[in-house]
């Protein structure tokens, strides 16, 4: 009964993309299995969170760094440059390529 909860979860969150506005019922979905302890699943969900920020980024959480207890490095750092202005300049032959955020 668990993994049709979770299934159902799923599919709650994925449709919750095509309603107006916002998805927080799907933000909220995403934030509860966070820490699931299938690694299939979780990467689902934070999939989902991760698009929704994405997104709509003013749905963005206050990001907190150097939090001793916060075993997902690499998402922190993620976080953290996505709120920073950033360029990109490419050049091939004789063209110069620039695109920013």
């Amino acid at each position: 009964e668990q993994d049709s909860v979770l299934q159902y979860d799923y599919l709650s969150a994925y449709l919750d993309f095509y309603n107006p506005g916002t998805p927080a019922k799907a933000l909220g979905i995403a934030k509860k299995y966070i820490n699931y302890p299938v690694l299939k699943w979780r990467q689902l969900f934070r999939d989902i969170e991760q698009q929704i920020l994405e997104a709509f980024p003013d749905s963005k959480p206050d990001i907190s760094t150097g939090n001793p207890n916060n075993s997902d490095r690499d998402r922190e750092m993620s976080n953290l440059a996505a709120t920073e202005p950033a360029i990109d300049v490419s050049v091939e032959t004789k063209l110069i390529d620039i695109s920013y955020d």
